[in-house]
């Protein structure tokens, strides 16, 4: 038995093994949505960013204008669309084994993903890993972790 209550795990990149589905998406969306053909480049240059960052930051770069948030949240939503029309994510080497392993311990394991309503168990996306043992929350940016994990994990 661990001392700690819970694991946060990071979706993208470390349960999920996201980023080659996130250029193909990306490249997908600015072609099909303003005729742009983005370099693979410049959307890996952005990894680890919000989509809503990397969604202003090449639109100021390849459009010259701010985009607009309803552009921002519309683009966003077709983005995903895409990803999820392309087979989702797979998981990443390990990270069945990593999600049992904390369980093992006792410890609760949360999968961190933004947004709310794109927040998915873990379990759907790696069917043989128990709904029981991992769950997803929100990530806040403006909220400190112990705002938002600890009580949707039910610690202190």
């Amino acid at each position: 038995m661990s001392r700690f209550k819970l694991a946060m795990f990071d979706m993208d990149g470390v349960l999920l093994d996201s980023m080659p589905r996130h250029a193909v998406a990306w490249s997908v969306r600015f072609r099909e949505d303003y005729g742009l053909e983005i370099p693979a480049e410049d959307v890996y240059a952005n990894e680890g960013r919000t989509s809503r960052s990397v969604i202003e930051i090449l639109i100021k770069k390849y459009l010259g204008r701010d985009a607009s948030p309803e552009e921002v949240e519309a683009m966003y939503r077709r983005k995903c669309a895409t990803v999820d029309a392309n087979g989702g994510m797979p998981p990443m080497p390990g990270a069945k084994e990593a999600v049992q392993a904390v369980r093992a311990k006792g410890m609760e394991a949360i999968g961190h993903q933004f947004p709310v309503d794109r927040a998915v168990g873990v379990h759907q996306l790696l069917p043989d890993v128990e709904p029981e043992d991992v769950r997803a929350v929100r990530e806040l940016a403006d909220l400190a972790v112990d705002d938002v994990v600890a009580p949707t994990a039910g610690v202190r």
